[in-house]
């Protein structure tokens, strides 16, 4: 972790600079119809870049990322799952029943990597497990009717969207088995994820390997796919990245879906008075006109919508502070190598230092980041990115107590070299392999 201290002076000079080489990115082009799968060439073997490094690679644990569910996409099958249009559509349940707050699934026949039959018991323990965001968590009771149906009681709207939203269904045992068209072949931490074909299920990916490379940096990511090192890349978000890549000659798609830009106070121990002059500080609609532009949105809400900006949240509102922020050190982290993040980072150290807050810029490592360095670790604020998916109700008691501050709706971004296809935008909790199974190489390609 690099620490670093700048003058406001500084920091806006270097701002000035970057506004004054910006140009406005130009429209990703039309994305060709895809051809039915069975004309696509079958093997080959594609390396995909990702930005970060998750802490862990089950869904259900406290240290999950938005990393570690797009890992589990491709290896684990959903009771529903979202599209790329962000509608949430069957995946393991055959039949839906709701009537109110009760719902009957049906499941249809699946099995995992050992041949075993994918039950009404592992969908049960799956749910015991769960725990926000998944909306499996809204779920209050399980009833088993049998191998393949449960009868299931909670306080839920929509429930095709909520058994889509982080509803991976992992085995009751200890076993490492998978149910997607992939499965887990190794991993290497700090490093690399291996994925191979699951033989076991029902639809077979068109790929024999996919090899997902954590990294970290736009830039690094895009000279690896300018080079070959990479086939496949997920990019944050940035300044003319559009441009960038057209003039590389890189194909790419993006979709204004569910990601977000946030400031994340859940660790602080900054008092209530000092976080409202935090958000009455931050000029969204200035970082928003010199940087965002037409990748993103300023948002007043954590459930912002690609149809809209989410509705006016409590930051629409002017907050009077007692000056409680003067002389206040205030440390504000971001992640090294996302170019946006970074250069929001300094634009709110500019702005909040006019309130009087004495504040201190933190970059940590995207691995670490996205990582095991998880909220508890936040110093006083850091600026991330979150997924999110259609349905998923905004955190009250977050916004309430200003934990977050929302800030942007960003684009979701995927840039491939020639002769790779079938890559899609899924700007969803899905993540960048949700169409993974799809992807292909043209003949020695790969």
């Amino acid at each position: 972790m690099i620490r670093r201290r700048g003058e406001a002076a500084i920091a806006w000079l270097l701002l000035s600079l970057a506004l004054a080489a910006c140009d406005a990115g130009s429209p990703a082009g039309p994305v060709p119809a895809p051809a039915p799968v069975e004309q696509l060439p079958r093997g080959g073997s594609v390396v995909a870049g990702v930005f970060g490094e998750p802490a862990t690679l089950d869904p259900y644990s406290p240290l999950a990322s938005d990393l570690t569910y797009a890992l589990a996409t491709p290896v684990y099958r959903s009771l529903y799952r979202f599209d790329e249009q962000g509608a949430a559509v069957p995946d393991l349940v055959a039949e839906l029943e709701p009537s109110g707050d009760v719902a009957t699934l049906t499941l249809g026949e699946a099995k995992w990597s050992d041949g075993s039959a994918i039950t009404s018991a592992d969908v049960a323990a799956t749910i015991a497990r769960a725990a926000p965001p998944s909306g499996l968590s809204e779920i209050d009771s399980v009833l088993r009717r049998g191998p393949r149906r449960l009868v299931v009681t909670g306080d839920v709207e929509d429930w095709p969207e909520t058994l889509a939203r982080i509803s991976y269904v992992l085995p009751r045992s200890s076993r490492e088995l998978f149910s997607g068209p992939f499965k887990i072949a190794s991993r290497t931490e700090g490093l690399e994820v291996v994925l191979r074909p699951n033989p076991a299920a029902s639809a077979q990916p068109l790929l024999d390997k996919v090899t997902v490379r954590f990294t970290e940096g736009t830039d690094f990511l895009v000279a690896l796919l300018q080079e070959g090192e990479l086939d496949v890349a997920a990019l944050p978000s940035s300044i003319n990245l559009d441009q960038r890549l057209d003039e590389l000659e890189l194909a790419h798609g993006d979709a204004l879906g569910w990601e977000q830009i946030l400031i994340d106070l859940g660790g602080s121990d900054l008092s209530r008075t000092q976080r409202e002059e935090v958000a009455e500080a931050v000029d969204k609609q200035a970082i928003e006109g010199g940087f965002v532009r037409g990748d993103g949105r300023a948002t007043d809400t954590l459930a912002a919508s690609p149809e809209d900006s989410g509705g006016r949240g409590p930051f629409t509102e002017i907050f009077r502070g007692k000056g409680e922020g003067a002389g206040a050190t205030l440390q504000l982290a971001a992640p090294n190598g996302d170019d946006l993040i970074e250069l929001i980072q300094r634009v709110v150290q500019v702005q909040l230092d006019s309130t009087g807050f004495d504040v201190e810029l933190v970059n940590v490592d995207a691995r670490t980041f996205y990582g095991e360095w998880g909220r508890d670790d936040v110093v006083d604020a850091a600026i991330r990115r979150v997924a999110g998916a259609p349905g998923a109700a905004a955190d009250g008691a977050a916004l309430r107590s200003l934990d977050a501050l929302p800030l942007f709706q960003v684009e979701t971004v995927m840039a491939w070299r020639e002769g790779v296809g079938g890559i899609g935008v899924v700007p969803t909790l899905q993540g960048p392999l949700s169409k993974a199974h799809e992807w292909h190489v043209a003949p020695g390609g790969g």
